[in-house]
C-alpha cells in the first residue's frame, strides 16, 4: 500500500507543477520535463518518510521472491570474486 500512496503523491505533485507551469505559459516537451523534475524533487524533499516506506516494501518483496539458498550462493560467489585468486 505504501508504494501506491507514494506513487499517487508523486503523480499529484507532477500534475500540480504541470498546471502551474502551464498557467505561466510553458508548453510542449519543456512543460513535461520541468514538471517531472520539480515533482520528483519536491517528493524527495517533502515526503522522505513515504519514500523510505515504499523502498522498504519493494526491498522486502524482492528478497521474499528469492530463495535463501540462492542468496547464500550469491554471497559465496561475491566473496570469491572479491578475495580473488591467490594461486596465480
Amino acid at each position: 500500500m505504501s508504494i501506491v500512496k507514494y506513487t499517487l503523491i508523486r503523480l499529484a505533485l507532477i500534475a500540480a507543477f504541470a498546471g502551474v507551469f502551464y498557467l505561466l505559459g510553458m508548453r510542449s516537451y519543456l512543460l513535461a520535463f520541468v514538471a517531472i523534475i520539480c515533482g520528483a524533487l519536491a517528493g524527495f524533499i517533502f515526503f522522505p518518510t513515504q519514500g523510505q516506506e515504499a523502498a522498504s516494501t519493494v526491498e522486502r518483496l524482492a528478497t521474499k521472491s528469492r530463495p535463501m539458498a540462492t542468496r547464500e550462493a550469491d554471497e559465496d560467489v561475491e566473496d570469491t570474486i572479491v578475495e580473488g585468486d591467490d594461486e596465480s
